[in-house]
């Protein structure tokens, strides 16, 4: 029985893998999506770091307005220096998190109507 099932189900995925392959390239020629009007520019000064002045400057050169920029940085090696790896800033935004979560759980128990006492019995504790 498992050789039979092997055997269906083996040229089954595949032939619906195939399919789902398919499917997504027709609904990439039929649907637009932003990846569609975009592209990269390389090759900048280390300086030019203001969007705004980027974005005159393609449309200084394409000679028409373009939506917006958007500015990635290459930061490989250097997570250490802006302190990701840093157990104290993510202590810090742990906490931080956590209070945001508090004050959201509070405004969104109250809004359900849950008495005040009630509301204190369910408060989360990360100690718990």
């Amino acid at each position: 029985i498992a050789l039979f099932l092997w055997l269906a189900i083996l040229p089954a995925s595949i032939i619906f893998a195939r399919w789902q392959a398919s499917a997504a390239r027709t609904y990439d020629r039929v649907h637009t999506r932003m990846e569609d009007y975009c592209f990269g520019l390389s090759g900048l000064p280390q300086d030019a770091i203001d969007p705004i002045e980027i974005q005159r400057w393609v449309e200084e050169k394409f000679g028409r307005p373009i939506e917006g920029v958007s500015i990635c940085y290459d930061i490989r090696g250097k997570q250490n220096c802006l302190g990701f790896n840093n157990s104290e800033l993510r202590t810090a935004i742990g906490k931080k998190l956590d209070d945001h979560l508090q004050v959201q759980e509070e405004a969104f128990t109250a809004a359900l109507g849950v008495p005040r006492s009630r509301r204190e019995a369910l408060r989360y504790s990360p100690s718990r």
